[in-house]
């Protein structure tokens, strides 16, 4: 079992919500959200400048749009930015959200569209939220339901296995999925985390080995699964709610950590930004472009 520990970075910065960190490779540079907070941020870790944005209105996640800049996930559906500090311009919107549900995990897949979830904005949400997929051409069909906090979207190094977890249920599922067309396959149980030992799982990413690599709130984690669903690796992060982890630098083998705030436990790491080396390296984000 490879144990490793992450330190904190930008000392000053704590998120209510932080999430969907995303490496852009183009300019070398960390974004990030923080949905509570309304706000966009870009670390550049060789100058270490931190920049922050507003957000047009609650964005949960985000993804690189094609040529430049990112696609952000709303509450009333799809945003683009050309460059950091540009006006944000909707693309799509969502079919209406009940006046509880907000967007929550999201990223750019294999096949070029957007996958976006949706959950009720409360804590006694229920089997609500659903699994959405934008694509390239702006049609959205909804492929999955069920899901009470989705999170752990992520897909293997080939594109043809889709990851993605309920964090109540504790659960991480494995799907077949075409990375030409986006067509989901046989879906099963890939695995179960032990809530009291290892946490449960948030956000997630995957690296070029295949190990998948899951955020793990009231675990003080990330934990990491190889793709037979052996539990091979543990990074401590000195917070008990880190949210979503990402490979960043200009190798991929800096390992990027998003959390929150719990407001009812609070501890010195809360919605701080983490880090640490990693031995493997990441995969690049896909693009989102608009056909």
């Amino acid at each position: 079992m490879t144990a490793l520990t992450a330190t904190r970075i930008l000392p000053d910065h704590a998120a209510a919500l932080g999430e969907s960190p995303l490496w852009d490779d183009r300019n070398n540079c960390l974004y990030w959200v923080d949905i509570k907070g309304g706000e966009l941020h870009s670390y550049d870790p060789v100058s270490e400048t931190h920049k922050t944005a507003k957000t047009p209105e609650t964005v949960s996640s985000i993804g690189l749009f094609s040529p430049q800049g990112l696609v952000m996930a709303g509450r009333s559906g799809l945003w683009v930015i050309a460059a950091f500090d540009d006006t944000p311009k909707r693309v799509a919107q969502w079919p209406a959200l009940p006046d509880d549900t907000r967007t929550n995990d999201g990223k750019v897949g294999p096949d070029g569209a957007f996958w976006i979830s949706t959950m009720q904005d409360r804590d006694d949400r229920g089997p609500s939220g659903v699994i959405m997929r934008v694509a390239p051409d702006g049609t959205i069909t909804t492929p999955l339901k069920g899901f009470t906090t989705p999170n752990g979207i992520a897909w293997s190094p080939e594109g043809t296995r889709m990851y993605l977890c309920d964090t109540r249920a504790l659960w991480v599922d494995k799907i077949v999925f075409d990375p030409e067309t986006g067509a989901l396959g046989a879906r099963d149980r890939f695995v179960t985390l032990e809530s009291a030992t290892q946490g449960k799982p948030d956000g997630a990413t995957v690296d070029s080995a295949g190990t998948y690599w899951v955020a793990a709130p009231y675990g003080r984690a990330v934990q990491g699964f190889t793709p037979d669903g052996e539990h091979i690796a543990t990074i401590d992060v000195p917070t008990l709610m880190p949210t979503m982890p990402c490979f960043g630098g200009a190798d991929l083998t800096q390992l990027f950590i998003t959390s929150l705030v719990k407001q009812d436990a609070p501890d010195d790491g809360s919605g701080g930004l983490f880090t640490t080396h990693m031995a493997t390296r990441g995969l690049p984000a896909y693009r989102f472009e608009i056909s």
